[in-house]
């Protein structure tokens, strides 16, 4: 099996939508509290990664790393993620983990907490830390489309 993560964040403000960043490849995540584990996305398997999200949603806290030279990272976003933490805004989180066979997609799970706050970005070496706190968190399994969830059942 080979997995995928992505995070998409948005805030709402009144009728329109700002702060708006969708797909930022993940390279793993962990969680504050809980077992001391860091799932690489690369080298995982799907006990792991349902295992870390539980306590992802038990311990309401998700830290999820970015490769500094992945080309995909858009660093409007680590400005954007350090302007919410300052200001203490609230934001829609979506993180996605596909699960892939042979190139492909056979499902994906999401956390998704429309009351996320986030704490300030940091480098640590070649990995940029996004790292927030959900208190309202929920687990979905189902297909993944972008940013939309298909046949989803709550987990």
């Amino acid at each position: 099996m080979n997995y995928k993560g992505k995070l998409s964040y948005f805030v709402q403000d009144g009728d329109h939508e700002k702060y708006i960043t969708l797909e930022i490849p993940a390279y793993g995540f962990e969680v504050e509290g809980g077992a001391n584990r860091n799932i690489l996305l690369s080298s995982t398997d799907d006990i792991s990664l349902i295992s870390e999200l539980e306590q992802a949603r038990t311990f309401k806290s998700l830290i999820v790393r970015i490769e500094r030279a992945e080309k995909k990272f858009n660093w409007k976003a680590f400005t954007e993620l350090k302007e919410i933490a300052d200001k203490d805004i609230t934001l829609n989180l979506l993180f996605t983990i596909e699960r892939y066979s042979e190139g492909k997609i056979l499902e994906g799970v999401a956390l998704i907490d429309r009351g996320a706050g986030a704490y300030p970005p940091v480098v640590v070496e070649n990995l940029i830390e996004l790292d927030f706190w959900i208190p309202t968190a929920k687990l979905y399994r189902g297909k993944i489309e972008g940013t939309t969830l298909k046949n989803h059942k709550e987990m």
